[in-house]
C-alpha cells in the first residue's frame, strides 16, 4: 500500500470511530438533550479531526462548527451527517484533487521525519522514508498530467514514463534513477553502498523535486 493511502486508511478509520461515538452518546436529563460531557468529547474530537482535512475550502468543518454546538438530538443529527458525508466523499476519491495528503504538505511531514532520523545519526531508515515519498510523488506527478499508471509500476517505470512524456528531461531522469539506486541497496541491505552525504543529498532533492513537481 503506498504511503498516502495508509494516511488516507487512517483519516477513515478514525471517521468511523468518530460516527459510531456519536451514535452512542447518551440521553441527557431531558427530552432531547443528549449527555453534556460525552457529547463535548465527541463534538471537540470531531473538530479537531475535520481540522486536519487541510482542503482550500473546508466547509465540513464550517458547518460543523456553526451546526453542531448544543448537546441536542438535532446537533447528533447534523454533525453525523457531515461526518458520514466526508467519509462517503474520501472513499468515493471526490476529493482527491484538494485534499492535501495527496499533496506537497503530506510528502513534507514525511520527509520532516526522514529528516530528523538522520539528525538523530541514523542513516538507513531515511533512505527508505525518502524513497516511498518518491515512489507516491512520481505517481502524483502522472495524476497531475493526465498520464495513466499501472498499478505495479515502480520508480524505474514511472520515472521512465515521465521522461517520455517530456514532463521533464533526461537530468532529472538521472537524477530520480540515483535516488532509486540509493532506495534499492537500503531495501536490500547493501547499506556500504552510500554513506550519509549520499543521503543527505537525496533528502534534500526529494524535497526540492517534489516541491518543483508537486508543489
Amino acid at each position: 500500500m503506498a504511503v498516502l493511502e495508509k494516511i488516507e486508511e487512517k483519516y477513515l478509520s478514525r471517521l468511523s470511530e468518530l460516527i459510531e461515538m456519536g451514535r452512542s452518546l447518551p440521553s441527557g436529563e431531558f427530552e432531547d438533550w443528549l449527555e453534556e460531557q460525552s457529547f463535548t468529547q465527541w463534538l471537540t474530537s470531531s473538530k479537531i479531526l475535520l481540522s486536519k482535512i487541510p482542503i482550500s475550502q473546508n466547509h465540513y468543518l464550517a458547518d460543523f462548527s456553526i451546526k453542531v454546538q448544543h448537546p441536542r438530538e438535532y446537533a447528533r443529527g447534523i454533525g453525523l451527517g457531515i461526518l458520514n458525508a466526508l467519509k462517503d466523499d474520501i472513499k468515493s476519491g471526490m476529493l482527491q484533487n484538494t485534499i492535501s495528503f495527496i499533496q506537497t504538505e503530506i510528502f513534507s511531514d514525511f520527509l520532516e521525519m526522514a529528516e530528523h532520523i538522520f539528525e538523530q545519526g541514523h542513516k538507513d531508515p531515511p533512505v527508505m522514508l525518502a524513497g516511498a515519498v518518491l515512489e507516491d510523488s512520481l505517481r502524483k506527478i502522472c495524476t497531475k498530467n493526465e498520464i495513466p499508471v499501472l498499478a505495479d509500476s515502480n520508480i524505474a517505470s514511472l520515472n521512465q514514463l515521465l521522461l517520455q512524456k517530456q514532463v521533464y528531461n533526461k537530468i532529472v531522469f538521472k537524477q530520480v534513477d540515483t535516488w532509486k539506486a540509493i532506495r534499492d541497496f537500503a531495501d536490500h541491505a547493501n547499506y556500504d553502498q552510500y554513506d550519509r552525504d549520499k543521503v543527505k543529498d537525496m533528502l534534500d532533492g526529494v524535497r526540492k523535486f517534489v516541491g518543483e513537481y508537486l508543489g
